[in-house]
């Protein structure tokens, strides 16, 4: 496998090649990375995806969790028996279920949306969070400050202007 982006903190994660989506649903996504750390005692694998929720011919309609949802964060398992490849994602990643994480959101367009992905996946990485379905509520309050953050320019969580920091 190649060298990570970013690693740290006995972490790593890899922008995953999504190039050559092999369904109509997965044009959807935006940004989609697999981050390996200790972060559960029976695997250590994750895909953390944003995809948006606009209409796809070919698709099935998106599940909104409200009206004006425009994207979805989504954090899930790999199965621990199967060698994941940023580069193959489509043979390799195994999910697992419940899925860890999922947040829909408003108000930004895809390259914001990508952005919020990217920093997530460095809160990882730093160790300031985790990936796992226990910290669920964290991630809810997280994506709702931090698409707060990045739309407006103002950071509810430090009060900092563009501080482009995970809150």
């Amino acid at each position: 496998m190649r060298d990570p982006d970013y690693k740290g903190n006995g972490t790593a994660a890899w922008r995953v090649d999504i190039s050559n989506p092999m369904t109509a649903g997965q044009t959807a996504t935006l940004s989609s990375w697999l981050v390996t750390g200790p972060f559960h005692p029976a695997w250590n694998h994750w895909a953390i995806s944003v995809v948006h929720l606009r209409e796809i011919e070919g698709a099935k309609p998106a599940n909104k969790q409200y009206p004006e949802a425009e994207y979805e964060f989504m954090i899930v398992s790999l199965n621990p028996d199967h060698q994941p490849d940023p580069d193959n994602p489509t043979d390799t990643f195994h999910y697992l279920t419940p899925i860890d994480v999922v947040e829909h959101f408003h108000g930004l367009n895809d390259v914001q949306a990508e952005e919020l992905c990217e920093l997530c996946v460095r809160a990882i990485v730093d160790g300031r969070a985790s990936p796992d379905q226990d910290w669920r509520p964290w991630w809810k309050a997280c994506i709702k400050n931090t698409v707060e953050h990045i739309r407006t320019g103002s950071c509810p969580g430090c009060g900092k202007p563009a501080c482009r920091t995970l809150h």
